[in-house]
């Protein structure tokens, strides 16, 4: 399986994101809290129907938003889907 693709809005600290994945190789870096975790998060998400960090679902809305959006945009074998 590959991840071709990850959008967010008003997911953690993002208010509207759309990451585009290398086939071969992608490096996540940055300061502290800028988002790097919330990425992975967004990915075990959508994966694992639930989040390795949050409690309550409210807690990976933006603040000040009322709702979160994440997609995940996958190939497996021959097919691409989304999730």
């Amino acid at each position: 399986m590959f991840i071709n693709k990850i959008k967010l809005e008003n997911f953690r600290n993002y208010k509207k994101q759309e990451i585009e994945l290398d086939r071969n190789i992608n490096i996540i870096y940055g300061n502290n809290a800028q988002g790097k975790t919330n990425i992975l998060e967004a990915i075990f998400l959508c994966s694992m129907g639930k989040s390795f960090r949050a409690k309550k679902e409210n807690e990976i809305i933006k603040i000040g938003e009322e709702k979160a959006f994440v997609e995940i945009e996958y190939q497996k074998e021959d097919r691409l889907r989304k999730n």
